[in-house]
């Protein structure tokens, strides 16, 4: 497998084995701005509202189901014929990124993309997200779309990264099974 060296990580394309992995990642951080879908006052559209926390909510790290549920959907993905890469660090998952097969249309899903407490801010998932676009375009995918957190942290990074928000669910409408955001974001390579 190819790896390379960026800003002291290895980074290199994974496989299903290196999903198991993922409980090495510290995924807890502070958030001051989560984002909720609501349907608009004239009811024929929705709407992000901006909902402040002062102090900072605390996120906790991956519970065992949680990281269970995460690593069977994953390895779906990836035997569906998705792929991952992976950053450590020290022989440790510092951060990790997986890509679904592709859909009709020529797009994928960016199915996830973590990034260690202790790795974040050092353009680690800048470097794990342009391996895995990279990935793509060589298979012929024309776009991404991401299911996103709805966190300032995690909307701004995809924003900053050229993803447009194209779809905004409101859970008091309708909720579809297995949908864990409420908020998709997309972009074309």
């Amino acid at each position: 497998m190819h790896s390379e060296m960026t800003h002291g990580y290895d980074i290199r394309a994974g496989s299903r084995d290196d999903i198991a992995r993922i409980a090495e990642i510290d995924r807890t951080e502070k958030i001051a701005v989560e984002y909720q879908c609501r349907r608009s006052d004239d009811g024929l559209s929705i709407e992000m509202i901006e909902k402040l926390h002062d102090p900072p909510m605390h996120r906790p790290n991956w519970s065992e189901e949680g990281i269970e549920r995460r690593r069977s959907w994953w390895v779906r993905e990836v035997d569906a014929g998705g792929c991952v890469f992976v950053a450590e660090s020290r022989g440790s998952v510092a951060g990790i990124a997986v890509l679904g097969p592709e859909k009709p249309g020529k797009c994928a899903e960016l199915v996830s993309l973590f990034v260690g407490t202790a790795h974040r801010a050092r353009g680690l998932g800048k470097e794990l997200l342009n391996q895995l676009e990279g990935k793509a375009k060589d298979q012929g995918i024309e776009a991404i779309y991401v299911g996103s957190n709805e966190n300032e942290n995690a909307l701004g990074f995809y924003r900053r990264m050229g993803y447009r928000v194209v779809c905004l669910m409101d859970p008091s409408i309708v909720w579809i099974p297995g949908l864990e955001t409420q908020i998709t974001l997309a972009k074309q390579l």
